[in-house]
């Protein structure tokens, strides 16, 4: 039995939509949600959605995914399974390296300045 499913024009503008807002979270902007059918959905949702799909993507959004993937990651083929795929490598790299950036900087967010010289610590009575 072959699959007969294909992705309604609204989910690729989703996708569309997914990448890019995969795109501006690697250039340090915040995670965002995209909206699909009026209402807004994380992006690993939309990712997953299209890798069940081997739904050829239109050719200009399988330009931009390879641009906005990893390099060496780029989609193998013109699929959405495949370019769910690259933009999942992609999210994941940016959660990855943001994930390791708050590691480093715990102890820089809690750093409370010494009282100044000849001040009584604590509250005053």
């Amino acid at each position: 039995m072959s699959d007969i499913r294909q992705l309604p024009g609204s989910y690729i503008e989703a996708f569309r939509e997914a990448v890019e807002a995969v795109n501006d979270f690697a250039r340090g902007g915040r995670e965002r949600s995209v909206t699909y059918e009026g209402r807004p959905v994380r992006v690993g949702y939309i990712i997953g959605v299209a890798s069940q799909y081997c739904d050829v993507m239109p050719p200009d959004l399988h330009r931009r995914l390879c641009e906005v993937a990893l390099p060496g990651e780029e989609p193998e083929d013109i699929t959405f399974a495949a370019g769910a795929k690259a933009l999942r490598a992609r999210y994941n790299d940016i959660m990855k390296k943001r994930r390791i950036k708050a590691d480093v900087q715990p102890f820089a967010a809690q750093w409370v300045p010494a009282s100044r010289a000849g001040e009584p610590k604590g509250r005053p009575e």
